[in-house]
């Protein structure tokens, strides 16, 4: 997870606009190409992510809100059965995106904690603000489970 700081920069390069795309797995080549007809036209130019061995990243870009919504999650990674509420963004009407249902704004400013089955543990960010935060991921950590994570649905 070290690396996602590098799925991160993502986030700070683009100023386009793009349609709003499935959450797609950062590439063998860890090259995510920009510009008009790449992987995400928010970027304005292709960036390489560095990810670590087991780790699988993955990014949505969305047009309407001009955000990137990043992912990872590591093969062995974390198995907590708790995780404690954060925002990691905002929608398109201004209303926080948080890393669990039954978090809201209220529940980060009380820091609370959401206990669980021990489960996988992916984590998420978004360029509209927030924090990056962990979310359960409802399985273990693969291309296919952290794609269709809640986190990059519209």
């Amino acid at each position: 997870m070290k690396k996602l700081a590098n799925i991160l920069l993502i986030a700070g390069l683009g100023v386009s606009s793009s349609v709003f795309a499935q959450a797609m797995v950062v590439p063998a080549n860890g090259v995510v190409t920009g510009g008009a007809t790449g992987d995400c036209e928010l970027l304005s130019e292709s960036v390489r992510i560095n990810l670590s061995s087991n780790v699988v990243g993955a990014f949505a870009c969305d047009e309407a809100t001009n955000t990137i919504t990043v992912g990872s999650c590591h093969n062995a990674g974390s198995r907590n059965d708790s995780l404690l509420c954060a925002q990691i963004g905002v929608d398109a009407s201004g209303n926080g995106i948080f890393n669990h249902n039954d978090c809201d704004a209220a529940a980060v400013a009380a820091g609370t904690v959401i206990q669980g089955a021990a489960d996988f543990r992916g984590f998420f960010a978004q360029t509209s603000g927030g924090s990056v935060a962990p979310s359960f991921l409802g399985g273990s950590c693969s291309a296919a489970i952290l794609t269709a994570h809640e986190n990059f649905q519209p």
